[in-house]
């Protein structure tokens, strides 16, 4: 049966930033605050990276993959547009199901500009978490590859899934931290699972951006989530990465 839908959402990929309307003045200092915040993270991450790579003799690229300029665009998007439509066609197969009916919504538009949130909903998913987090799980700890492909596909989606434990997406008990675990698995397989099939970090980028932007969906469809869409993204996403492993592994 369908869950009633409400506005706001319970997508955590939405931001608590979200959820309160602000005034005008609050409002240029809030996208002030998020245009900063946004921009030093991967500025943050890529001067780290650029350490590591001198401490180990090798360019910061060689952490990527081959993919640059227009290349890695093409790969981010071609990655992110399916795996964004797989990701909210799951939602809402959750959200129809009813399971998660009466859990609370989390956040929402809360009287943004429609595009001022589908804009910073979309930096969220590639520049703030995307890029920064595939950077370091599928592009510094994937230079071992090769050598090893499956215990590095297995250790970087563990060590992504349980990071996640300290994520607030709604949990309400310790019982729904553990399952909530089922979608950063699922995103971290199939994120490692590009990586090793198409030889580039950016395409795990698109797999975390486009999860990501898959969500935007229910968040301003107000369609509550909690445990069963958990574990319904999550299966769905690891059975997406299992298949594209099957027809493509190298």
């Amino acid at each position: 049966m369908r869950g009633g839908a409400r506005a706001g959402a319970a997508d955590p990929a939405a931001g608590a930033w979200l959820a309160t309307p602000p005034g005008g003045g609050v409002l240029t200092a809030q996208v002030a605050v998020l245009t900063a915040s946004y921009g030093l993270a991967p500025l943050a991450a890529w001067l780290l990276l650029r350490l590591c790579a001198r401490v180990e003799g090798v360019s910061w690229r060689s952490y990527l993959g081959p993919a640059s300029g227009r290349r890695a665009v093409a790969v981010l998007i071609t990655t992110a547009l399916p795996v964004a439509a797989v990701t909210a066609a799951a939602s809402w197969g959750a959200w129809w199901s009813g399971l998660d009916a009466g859990r609370p919504v989390l956040g929402g538009a809360g009287g943004l500009p429609l595009l001022l949130v589908l804009f910073y909903g979309l930096a969220r998913a590639f520049v703030l978490q995307g890029i920064q987090e595939e950077w370091w799980f599928r592009g510094f700890a994937f230079v071992d590859v090769r050598r090893h492909p499956w215990f590095t596909l297995a250790a970087t989606t563990v060590a992504f899934t349980v990071l996640h434990l300290t994520s607030s997406g709604g949990q309400q008990s310790g019982a729904e931290r553990v399952l909530y675990l089922a979608l950063p698995l699922g995103m971290g397989l199939w994120a490692g699972v590009e990586r090793w099939c198409s030889g580039t970090v950016w395409a795990a980028v698109g797999v975390h951006g486009g999860i990501h932007t898959g969500l935007l969906v229910p968040a301003l469809l107000g369609w509550p989530q909690g445990p069963a869409s958990w574990v319904v993204l999550g299966v769905t996403l690891t059975v997406a990465a299992a298949l594209r492993l099957a027809l493509a592994r190298p």
